[in-house]
């Protein structure tokens, strides 16, 4: 049996919500019968692991959930000193974040999985790491057996043709989202609705104004984050009704969408595969999204509708109201599901195991 160890920055039990979430999650539920995995995190494993095949190492003290940087900080320091003892005997180790190359033995075999790219970092405000980011991407890419990345488009153009990193999708909970038979299709939309931290680099004020032009009465925000009481503003100034429901339970959303007549926007400045757009389709929800590197190419695959200008999104949200995605709510179910996404990355796994 070969062992693999999946290295990620957070304690399993208390990932940061999203897709790289849903990634580890969804190939934790289903590991081939030839390979042992063991996830290596921060802290104490909060609750039980899908197989029993699987384990979980902590390293040093549980960090405060929200503090990502200071995560990923310590899991590196951590994983240097100890990395002799964690390597061990490892046939592969899964990589999610590019420094933890550092702290992989220099003949090992590697996966390195990119959740996002160069380009998200460089519009994230960040412009220093932004600037240093691309270089640690591509020594990571040529230090790895096998690059795969969600987000392709968002890599660099020297990354893409020295690593050819293979296109691999995230996976959504399909548990929990699929399509409603009783959405009424031919009523108006009552609202628009976002899923997204309430951060300004996920522009969900373009989203308030294009309620505004499209003459649609609410906005829906599924999410938390510093940007609210700006956002309320911006509400009351375009007079248009916004409902923030914080935080909550995946079954609550999914709940949510089946009862509600509903366009998701998705407006992020940079995005790696957005699983809250795979959600909406596959809960039969029109999904429009503003061209951004990584979100076009999501978009795209989902079968939804792109605008190019904020200004266009209101036309392209009725439009998409009115066609329906291109991909029906089972067809993005079928493709997206954690099976189909882990079959696909566990196949490439394989091949990097062989001699």
């Amino acid at each position: 049996m070969n062992l693999v160890k999946n290295l990620y920055a957070s304690d399993f039990g208390h990932l940061s919500p999203g897709g790289v979430r849903q990634m580890i999650e969804s190939l934790s539920r289903h590991v081939p019968a030839n390979i042992k995995l063991t996830h290596v995190g921060l802290g104490p494993l909060a609750g039980p692991l899908p197989l029993a095949i699987q384990e979980y190492e902590g390293l040093g003290p549980t960090v405060a959930h929200g503090e990502r940087a200071g995560v990923n900080k310590n899991f590196v320091k951590r994983l240097l000193h100890e990395r002799r003892r964690v390597f061990e005997g490892v046939d592969l180790a899964i990589i999610h974040r590019v420094e933890h190359t550092l702290c992989i033995p220099p003949r090992m075999k590697t996966v390195l999985l990119l959740h996002g790219g160069s380009w998200g970092m460089l519009r994230s405000g960040q412009r220093g790491l932004g600037l240093l980011y691309p270089v640690a991407e591509l020594l990571a890419g040529l230090r790895a057996t096998e690059v795969l990345s969600v987000a392709v488009e968002a890599n660099t153009n020297v990354l893409r043709c020295l690593c050819s990193p293979r296109s691999i999708t995230t996976a959504y909970d399909e548990r929990l989202f699929y399509a409603s038979e009783s959405t009424q299709v031919s009523a108006d939309p009552e609202c628009l609705v976002v899923a997204a931290r309430l951060v300004p680099e996920k522009r969900i004020d373009i989203v308030i104004r294009a309620a505004k032009e499209a003459c649609i009465r609410e906005v829906h925000v599924f999410g938390e984050g510093p940007d609210r009481l700006r956002l309320e503003r911006k509400a009351k100034e375009l007079r248009v009704r916004l409902v923030l429901h914080g935080h909550v339970a995946p079954a609550t959303l999914a709940e949510w969408y089946r009862r509600n007549r509903a366009v998701f926007v998705l407006t992020s400045m940079f995005e790696g595969f957005p699983v809250s757009a795979i959600e909406a389709a596959a809960s039969g929800k029109p999904v429009v999204a503003l061209e951004s590197p990584g979100t076009s190419q999501a978009i795209s695959r989902i079968g939804g509708h792109l605008a190019s200008e904020a200004h266009e999104l209101p036309h392209a949200i009725w439009r998409a109201w009115r066609s329906g995605n291109r991909l029906c709510s089972s067809e993005v179910r079928r493709r997206f599901s954690s099976k189909a996404v882990a079959e696909n990355f566990w196949a490439v796994v394989n091949v990097a195991l062989e001699p």
